[in-house]
């Protein structure tokens, strides 16, 4: 089972692929989470983060195909990009592809495993990948702000919270509110239900 988050911007227009590629390269280096890798060590899981770590820029060109036949090329593509499946172990955790359509159209796709990204992160993903790409294509805006903070900051304040009982209040409220219901439910299923879990 693949659980990946993708996303494809179709774009239109003159593209730079160079600002494309320097775009891709300092959001990588921009964001912690996307250049941690994940490990398991005597059994204990851990993760690193590779200061150096890049993303390959995947290219295809289907602009030589009949009209009618080049999007439904590309998108195959995009839905194979989108389930093919990460390597924990090595950063960065992205996968990126720029699907030319036609000269003035093409499609850029990318797909994060969703250890290092969710529905929020691609939202400032995008934002951010849109603010670099501009910047290196037209060189005149400044560079966006250094993050105040990466994820593996906001992981350590959480677990100190957590530590100091900051879901104790929660977990009192959901026990009340859920004492007193049946234990087991008695739902069909495909299978017996094993006499032990």
């Amino acid at each position: 089972f693949v659980y990946n988050i993708p996303a494809t911007l179709r774009m239109t227009g003159r593209l730079d692929d160079l600002a494309l590629e320097r775009a891709l390269d300092d959001i990588v280096l921009r964001h912690e989470s996307l250049r941690t890798r994940f490990l398991t060590v005597d059994g204990a899981p851990y993760c690193v983060v590779d200061d150096e770590a890049r993303a390959t820029l995947e290219r295809a060109d289907v602009s030589m195909l009949p009209r009618d036949d080049r999007e439904p090329a590309a998108m195959a593509m995009v839905k194979a990009l989108a389930q093919r499946p990460f390597d924990l172990s090595r950063a960065p955790l992205l996968h990126a592809m720029l699907i030319r359509v036609a000269p003035d159209h093409h499609f850029f796709s990318f797909v994060f495993d969703h250890i290092v990204a969710d529905g929020l992160s691609l939202g400032i993903f995008m934002l951010d990948f849109h603010a670099l790409y501009t910047r290196h294509v037209g060189g005149a805006s400044p560079a966006p702000p250094a993050l105040p903070m990466q994820y593996l900051d906001y992981v350590d304040w959480e677990r100190d919270a957590f530590a100091r009982g900051a879901l104790d209040e929660h977990r009192r409220y959901w026990k009340e509110k859920l004492s007193g219901l049946p234990s087991l439910l008695q739902l069909p299923t495909d299978r017996p239900r094993p006499p032990m879990q």
